[in-house]
């Protein structure tokens, strides 16, 4: 299985994609390296090898969604909501 992000095309040529999720809990600063093993084949002998990519985390910033409150009427009992960030 492939790692999260990462494909492996027919023609040897890859792409990785370090925005996906699966790397959104890296810390500022903070690497990991993602290992593939792939083997090359002529028709006859194969070799087999590894590729590496590190990433690196980032200081994201986080995002806040919208919050409809609960309704509240003039002199009538408080109300409580919670509002949630994201750290991305």
């Amino acid at each position: 299985t492939a790692p999260a992000g990462f494909t492996l095309n027919a023609n040897g040529s890859y792409t990785f994609d370090a925005a996906n999720a699966a790397y959104n809990s890296l810390a500022a600063g903070q690497t990991q390296q993602v290992v593939v093993n792939y083997t090359v084949s002529d028709g006859e002998d194969t070799a087999s090898s590894t590729l590496t990519i590190t990433v690196t985390g980032t200081n994201d910033a986080p995002t806040a969604a919208a919050v409809t409150g609960p309704a509240a009427t003039e002199g009538g009992a408080a109300v409580t909501a919670t509002v949630v960030g994201v750290d991305a």
